[in-house]
Order: C-alpha cells, then sequence, then structure tokens
C-alpha cells in the first residue's frame, strides 16, 4: 500500500512519541529503531486477510530471520 508523505510523516511522529514514553517510564536507551518489511515479490490484495496457521507460521518465520540478520549486521558495524 502507498502511503501519502503526511501518513508516514504522521506515523513516524507517533513512533518518536512512543519510543520516548518507553524510555521516560522504563528507563531505557533506545539506540536505534529499525524498519523491518515483508519481502514481497508480487504483493497480493489479499495476502494480509489469510490467517491460516501456515502463512502466519511463515510470516512470523520470516520476521524472525529478518531481525535476526539485521542484528547480525548491527552486530559487524
Amino acid at each position: 500500500m502507498i502511503q501519502t508523505k503526511k501518513k508516514i510523516k504522521r506515523s513516524l511522529k507517533r513512533s518518536a512519541q512512543d519510543i520516548k514514553k518507553v524510555s521516560e517510564e522504563h528507563g531505557a536507551e533506545i539506540k536505534g529503531v529499525y524498519y523491518i518489511t515483508r519481502s514481497e515479490l508480487f504483493p497480493s490484495l489479499y495476502e494480509n486477510a489469510d490467517f491460516s496457521v501456515g502463512p502466519v507460521k511463515a510470516s512470523i518465520r520470516e520476521g524472525e530471520l529478518k531481525t535476526s540478520q539485521k542484528l547480525r549486521d548491527i552486530e559487524m558495524s
């Protein structure tokens, strides 16, 4: 889905506010925020509507793999 610049700006502002709140309430230090998305060769209008076990597990696994790779990339830099 293509988002307008206003929607993206609003979303980033909310994210920044959420990060600030966590930091203030829990004393957490957030050193970076990374955006991880699904790989989609051919995006489909209905792909986000399939909540059967197989696709949900596949989506979770893909997110775990991409997160692990991002953490490895951060450790190497």
